[in-house]
């Protein structure tokens, strides 16, 4: 397959300034989630009266329940990471030939070749307008 990238990490400063952001705000509202939880549970439980053996079990499924509550977070990170990292990889990856294309053309140097993005890729027509500009620039003014 043509102009198949090797790695979704194409401008890591890009994607991680973007991605990291919404990271610590689901890890931040699940520990707030989470501590809102055993609050309310703490309060609850020595508000009852309960037998010993009926507070060790509570503790017990209090504990599985928070452990549930921080893997499900840690989860949602992820899948949120894995997301946006191959949405970001649309428009960060053809970010790259793009500076490199207009870097050149800042240079002088007429003769490079043209960008070549592929078609899902959501800066194609921008790609198609440089390459145009560059064939106006080439041959010089009117």
């Amino acid at each position: 397959m043509k102009n198949k990238r090797k790695s979704y990490f194409v401008s890591r400063a890009i994607q991680v300034k973007l991605i990291m952001p919404l990271i610590v705000i689901i890890l931040l509202l699940g520990a707030v989630i989470c501590y809102f939880f055993y609050t309310w549970v703490a309060r609850t439980s020595y508000t009852t009266l309960m037998t010993e053996l009926e507070l060790t079990e509570f503790q017990k499924n209090f504990r599985i329940t928070l452990v549930l509550l921080g893997f499900t977070t840690l989860c949602c990170s992820g899948t949120i990471f894995m997301t946006m990292t191959l949405l970001l990889h649309k428009i960060a990856g053809p970010l790259v030939p793009i500076h490199r294309f207009i870097d050149e053309l800042i240079a002088g140097n007429y003769d490079v070749s043209d960008v070549h993005l592929r078609d899902k890729d959501e800066l194609k027509e921008l790609a198609d307008k440089l390459n145009t500009l560059k064939g106006h620039l080439k041959s010089g003014p009117k």
